[in-house]
This record gives C-alpha cells, structure tokens and sequence, in this order.
C-alpha cells in the first residue's frame, strides 16, 4: 500500500445531488473506504440548487462548478489554471459522456470508472437528432480512453467495453456491494398479489413498461397491485405518467409511494411478492439485491447489467424486453406459490455473497496495483 495518495474524483454528480442514484451510491462506497485507508479524496461534480462550490461530506471534500452539461468543461477550465494539480489519480467516470481527460491531462495516472455502456439508451433520453449522435459517437469517446485502466462493476459491461474497443486485460471487473437494509420488524407478505418497481422513474427504467405489465395483468386478476418507489425524473414526467395510469386505466391497482427511507423500502420489499425491473440497460443492478436480500425474487429484461445480477430461474427469471414477457413472467411466480418461495431462498443465499467492504477492498488493491506500474 502506497503511504497516501490524493485522488481526484470526477463523476457528474455528488451523493447529495437530488438526482443522485445508484452509481453515486456505488462510487461513494468506493470513495469511503479509500479514504478510510488514509487516503485524501476531492470529488467534483456539477452544482445544483442551493449547493455549496465546496463542502466535506464525510471525509471527502466534495467540489461543485456547472451543470450537469457543462460540469467537465468547468473542470477542464479549473486544471488550466493550475488547480488540482497535487492529485496522484484521477478517476473520470462516464455518464454517457466522460470528462475527457486523457486529451489534455498526460502526467497523472487516469483511470476510466464506467457502469454501463449508454448504447440504445441515448434514445430513451434525448431527442432526435441528439440520441443518434450521442449513439454514434460513444465507441469513439470510450477509445480515447484505451491507454487507461478501467473499473466496471458487471461481466457484461466488460463485454460492451471490449465491443468498443477496450483491451480485456485493462478492465477490472468488481461487483456492487449493496446497503444491507435494516429490517426493524418481521412484516407478512400482502394478502394480495403484490409487485414492487423500485427506481428513478424515467423512461430508461423501464416505469412505463411496468404500468402496461399491470395493465395486462389485471385482465385476469383485478386485485393485483403495483407498487411504485421512487422518485420522478421531471415534472413533466410525472404528467406523462399520470396520463399513462389514466390511459391504460390502472389507477385503482397502482400506488405510488415516492421516494422512500431505508426503512420504509425495507417493508416494503418484504411485503412485495415480485419486483419487477424492466430497465432498458443497467451497470448492475443494486436494487436486485437489495429486494434478494429480504427473500423478493426479481423478474427482469435480459438486458446488460440484470443478467448478471438476477440468476434466470435461481433468483428471478430474466424475460425479453417487452411488456407482455415482463408480465408473463411476473404471473408465472404469482400463479406458483412453491417457486416463489424456492426463489426467495435463493434470492437470500445470492445477497449474502455481496458486501461494500469486499467492493471496497477490491477497487483499493487494484488502484494501488494501477498506480505502482505507473510510478
């Protein structure tokens, strides 16, 4: 172990960005035990309403400058003016877009952080013209970074890695851990077929897929139940999903509970019979385990990132990417009590083997690793 380094964390958003979610969960796992091992840690992210330029949250000094469009061209203004430069490793980390800075920065040790390669997502989130060139151009971005090391935390981002470009032996592979959630009180499962979607509500996560999955559902059963946690993405979201609930006329059989405490999203998950997670590509999943964890099988697309953390017919069941095998494979657990539960004890056992201490230890030893050959 090197005596201390400092690194320079660069990632889109902090962990008390109101639209922080899980890879800025993830990433400050990471970030905690590094610094825990004596190591100094400066985070920069773009600002947002009523934020501070800078603040120490738990150990880490957290910097903020622009939006989160323009936030890597604040940082690349900042290190021309000298500013950063004790830093011994940088992490830049992607969201669909990265900080770039391996054009200009040429002294320091950069290692690339990515959850998940964007690919067909780019068309979930901007609009046309904009996805296509964001689609076109991500295999040319991620190659500028073909010298670095890369940390991801799923086979098959490893796989979308070395699709673009990326050497296998330059990516490290190191699974999520997840928040052991705290379980106060022994909660019964509910009386009535219960689904649980847990996530941002964008359209990428697959909310609007989830509310048709209901929608056909219902046909046969009319006292199955969606329960929906999260928080919205936009205002204007919000609205078309409240016309969609009216649309395909599911209002009285979806509850929607917002953002949520530990706790709280802890009975909920218990009293859920299934989650659903038809998300259109994920890095990994931590969601999957936090339901696994309380004995809540998953079922979700077949999609980067769910394959690797739902075990089609151990854990969960994997299905295509559409409504109707979301909901053929939801009522396929509901209709089978005995599968149910024989998933649910697997789904326990499969939880047990993650942790953020083994995360922790695992990104620790092979940024130390990384930085004694570039010394």
């Amino acid at each position: 172990m090197n005596k201390s380094l400092n690194i320079l964390v660069l990632n889109w958003r902090d962990p008390k960005h109101p639209l922080s979610g899980g890879a800025e969960i993830s990433l400050f796992h990471h970030v905690s035990y590094w610094q825990k091992k004596g190591y100094s840690v400066t985070w920069f992210a773009s600002s947002f309403k009523n934020s501070k330029s800078e603040e120490m949250y738990e150990g880490v000094k957290i910097v903020r400058a622009g939006s989160h469009f323009t936030v890597s061209l604040h940082f690349f203004l900042q290190w021309m003016k000298g500013k950063f430069r004790d830093a011994d490793i940088i992490v830049d980390c992607f969201h669909f877009f990265p900080f770039f800075t391996p054009v200009y920065i040429k002294d320091k040790l950069i290692l690339g952080l990515i959850n998940e390669v964007a690919g067909n997502v780019w068309f979930d989130n901007l609009v046309f013209p904009l996805a296509l060139i964001g689609f076109k151009v991500e295999p040319f971005i991620i190659r500028l970074y073909k010298k670095c090391n890369f940390i991801t935390g799923s086979k098959s981002a490893s796989e979308d890695l070395q699709g673009v470009g990326i050497n296998k032996r330059r990516i490290e592979v190191i699974n999520h851990g997840f928040n052991q959630l705290v379980v106060t009180k022994k909660v019964n499962k509910e009386k009535n077929k219960t689904i649980l979607f847990l996530g941002r509500l964008a359209k990428d996560k697959g909310i609007e897929d989830a509310l048709l999955m209901l929608e056909l559902l219902i046909r046969d059963d009319k006292e199955i139940q969606l329960w929906v946690v999260g928080k919205f993405e936009s205002k204007n979201y919000e609205k078309r999903l409240k016309r969609l609930i009216s649309e395909f006329k599911v209002k009285k059989n979806c509850t929607f509970f917002g953002y949520v405490d530990e706790e709280m999203k802890a009975e909920l998950l218990q009293r859920a019979w299934v989650m659903a997670h038809p998300s259109a590509r994920e890095g990994w999943g931590l969601n999957v385990i936090e339901a696994n964890s309380v004995g809540t099988p998953v079922v979700g697309y077949n999609v980067q990132g769910l394959r690797d953390s739902i075990i089609n017919n151990k854990t969960g069941l994997l299905v295509e990417p559409d409504a109707i095998s979301l909901a053929d494979g939801v009522e396929k657990l509901l209709e089978d009590k005995k599968l149910l539960q024989q998933f649910s004890v697997e789904a326990k056992k499969w939880s047990k083997t993650f942790s953020w201490e083994k995360s922790g230890r695992e990104s620790f030893e092979f940024i130390n690793k990384c930085f004694e050959k570039f010394k």
